[in-house]
């Protein structure tokens, strides 16, 4: 199951966060390093839900371009 597609499923926001975090494509680090977060890492993983798939989730992985290229 893909980052975004877990993003676009309407799960609970601790199952959404759980699912992201256990998959290895977010990194709350290199997150808040690429935007403005009040809290910075402790935060990024909010911010980056809030986004709806706006944003990159890590170097490795670009929410995006994987919506641009799946449109489940």
């Amino acid at each position: 199951m893909g980052l975004a597609h877990i993003i676009h499923r309407g799960f609970n926001r601790f199952t959404e966060e759980k699912l992201i975090m256990d998959s290895g494509l977010f990194d709350p680090d290199w997150y808040a390093s690429q935007h403005t977060i009040n809290g910075g890492p402790e935060k990024a993983l909010e911010h980056f839900l809030s986004s709806n798939g706006k944003f990159d989730a890590s170097p490795r992985f670009s929410c995006p371009a994987y919506l641009s290229d799946n449109s489940d």
